[in-house]
């Protein structure tokens, strides 16, 4: 076996994830970075860096801990997909 890829995690004090960098041993494919931001239980943005390329992701969640919404906005102008998310009681 040959190791080709390596991904390095980095956490908080409150053990949510931070950080995570994804890398390449030979260098054949650029490096990766996604840096992330919690707000409390009400959803995550995350910045993913990738060969020049960088796009901002956004999800939110209701009081039960379901996803309301996912939203991808790429480093091209605006952008975005939006999904949203209905749930039956």
């Amino acid at each position: 076996r040959t190791l080709t890829r390596s991904i390095i995690y980095s956490y908080d004090k409150d053990g949510n994830l931070i950080k995570k960098v994804i890398s390449s041993q030979d260098k054949t494919k650029p490096d990766c970075t996604v840096s992330y931001e919690h707000y409390g239980d009400s959803g995550v943005v995350s910045h993913t860096e990738c060969g020049g390329t960088a796009f901002t992701s956004r999800d939110g969640t209701d009081d039960f801990g379901r996803k309301t919404f996912d939203e991808v906005q790429t480093g091209i102008g605006f952008i975005f997909k939006v999904e949203r998310f209905r749930y039956s009681p």
